[in-house]
Order: structure tokens, then sequence, then C-alpha cells
């Protein structure tokens, strides 16, 4: 008796239909929660989250595997687009206020002789 799934072989059927529940039981990726991943990673890769973000990554994280499970949740759509625009939106601030300094800066004195 081998599990199609993964490839274990059980002794008994019992022990084979018991290792099936646990398979089932496990938290398998949908098409949303791929996409998040994806999308986490690459936030991830470019240093927009500090350890300060682990919750609200991990929120995000379950609330696409639960509309992965239940697609027609409305409320938990728009939880989710909320909380990725909060993310996204963050690191557009902080490179609005950067811009800001780096105007700030180059608007100052010239430097160099005066001309008479």
């Amino acid at each position: 008796m081998v599990c199609d799934v993964c490839g274990f072989e059980a002794k008994s059927g019992a022990g084979l239909a018991a290792h099936r529940r646990k398979h089932e039981s496990r938290e398998t990726f949908g098409a949303l929660s791929s996409a998040m991943e994806r999308t986490l990673s690459e936030l991830e890769r470019l240093g927009r989250f500090e350890e300060v973000d682990a919750a609200r990554v991990q929120a995000l994280r379950s609330m696409a595997a639960a509309l992965d499970a239940h697609p027609f949740n409305s409320q938990m759509w728009r939880e989710l687009r909320e909380s990725l625009n909060e993310v996204l939106e963050a690191d557009e601030d902080a490179d609005d206020s950067l811009a800001a300094a780096l105007a700030q800066i180059t608007g100052g004195s010239e430097v160099g002789n005066a001309e008479a």
C-alpha cells in the first residue's frame, strides 16, 4: 500500500488511511498563497521588511491561505487588500522622505568662491 502523493509505503490499509489524513490536514498552497509568497519574497529581497514587520507578514500569509480555502469571503479580501497596500505604501513614504531630504540638501548655498 503506497501513498500516491509522496510514495510512503504503509503496512496496512489503516496505516495508509492515517497517513492520508495527515496529508490532508497539512496546509496546501493555493494560487493566492503562492502569489503572496512570491510578493513577500521580492519585498524581502528589496529590504522592505524589518523584524517588527513579522506579524504583518504572517497576517498576509494567513489571509492568503484563508482566501485559498474560502475565496468568497469578501471581508477577508478587503482586509488583505488594505494590509497589502499598507505594506506597499510604507516604502513609498520612505522614498518621498528621502527625495525631500535630497531636495533640501541640493537647495543649500553653493560651494566655492563667489564672483563679484
